[in-house]
């Protein structure tokens, strides 16, 4: 019997991100519906409403999707399901975001007190999965897709392992190219 866990985005982080995305949109496309607007600045606001309108999107299909994990595999349950199996892993990729410029003596990485985030990209042999780390669980999410990766010898980018080394795995520049300790 294979133990599974499920998990979902922080409902807070996603409100913050509906209100980002309704109010940049009203505040690009309502001058459109109210307003007389020259041609050029009605493209520019067009364009800049649709990226908000497609943030608000992207934040609906995190907010419908759950990630299962099980000893088999990884899933996405949504409106864009996904499935990959840790024997059919090809390629694991962790990246840090910041919107903070840092300075050298500051190397600390409390993704939890920050605006920071981390994206686990999964590849797999026809689709891939990624995850950001403001789903819960996120922690034991990166710690199942880095043993399958272990145990399928797959090498690492350096900037992979140094997230990894981050979030106390044991992939940090001093580790091998595959990660083993």
């Amino acid at each position: 019997m294979t133990e599974t866990s499920l998990h979902a985005y922080d409902a807070k982080t996603l409100a913050g991100d509906y209100v980002r995305a309704v109010c940049g949109a009203a505040v690009c496309l309502g001058p459109l519906l109210l307003l007389e607007v020259a041609a050029a600045m009605a493209w520019i606001l067009a364009v800049f409403g649709a990226v908000f309108a497609a943030f608000g999107l992207r934040t609906l299909v995190r907010n419908l999707t759950r990630v299962e994990l099980s000893d088999a595999g990884i899933r996405a349950i949504g409106p864009a399901p996904r499935a990959i199996r840790w024997d059919e892993l090809s390629a694991m990729k962790l990246a840090f975001y910041t919107t903070r410029r840092r300075r050298k003596d500051d190397s600390r990485t409390d993704m939890r007190a920050s605006r920071d985030w981390m994206e686990l990209k999964l590849g797999g042999p026809r689709r891939s999965i990624r995850v950001e780390s403001s789903i819960g669980g996120f922690e034991a999410i990166v710690d199942r897709a880095y043993n399958a990766a272990m145990d399928r010898n797959l090498a690492l980018n350096d900037i992979t392992r140094a997230n990894l080394d981050a979030l106390g795995f044991a992939a940090g520049a001093d580790a091998p190219p595959d990660g083993r300790p």
